[in-house]
């Protein structure tokens, strides 16, 4: 704790010195909010009261916004899995993603320190992301309707896609996902060829319903 405390103090939030710095300041409050999340939190928000930028506000408010206590956690093949306990125990998100995980070759899991399933709400503009400096996966999960609805099929789907996009930026090591078209490309490579392993029937009609709307398209 004081080691912690005393690297984070020793860095000047106003401005980023260098590139690493980020990935730094990243780690080192991660560290301390597995440690003691009482002590990571005084020390964000003394940091957010006086001048700081904007990235490492945007690092901070990430680390406040997942507290142990709010997830139900289980550890499956050397990953954390951190389910929010808003969501009903009955959609068995984190039973499906447990499968999920093993359609992906261990090898491309090797250092993601855990993975977070949050209640999707309607303020919320993306299905999932990954966060490079916390080597962390966040997936969206929806429960507009009921964990028994039919419904419940597609969406799971949307869920399974989304899940193995951002490992593919994982994979690939990606560090700025959504934001450049090329790693965005790879990483839907990447959930291409684990949905065509895992449903290779179901990927395949995809793929030609993709391409009879991409013939009309052209056609028109």
């Amino acid at each position: 704790m004081p080691h912690l405390r005393s690297e984070l103090d020793a860095i000047n939030l106003d401005t980023i010195d260098r590139p690493e710095s980020t990935a730094l300041v990243s780690a080192l409050i991660t560290a301390l909010h597995d440690v003691d999340e009482a002590a990571s939190a005084d020390f964000i928000d003394a940091s957010l009261t006086r001048a700081c930028h904007p990235l490492y506000e945007a690092v901070f408010r990430s680390v406040l916004r997942y507290r142990r206590a709010d997830f139900r956690e289980v550890r499956v093949n050397g990953v954390n899995i951190l389910e929010a306990r808003a969501i009903d125990e009955r959609y068995n998100a984190t039973k499906y993603l447990c499968g999920w995980l093993e359609n992906i070759p261990s090898g491309d899991l090797n250092g993601i320190s855990r993975i977070y399933i949050i209640e999707a709400n309607m303020e919320q503009d993306f299905a999932g992301y990954y966060r490079p400096h916390f080597a962390l996966v966040t997936i969206t999960w929806l429960t507009m309707v009921g964990p028994t609805s039919p419904i419940q099929w597609l969406f799971r789907l949307r869920h399974e896609l989304t899940f193995y996009h951002e490992i593919g930026h994982h994979k690939h090591r990606h560090t700025l996902g959504g934001q450049v078209p090329q790693q965005e490309r790879e990483a839907d490579r990447y959930r291409g060829q684990i949905m065509l392993l895992a449903h290779p029937w179901l990927t395949r009609i995809g793929v030609a319903i993709v391409r009879l709307f991409r013939r009309r398209k052209r056609e028109d």
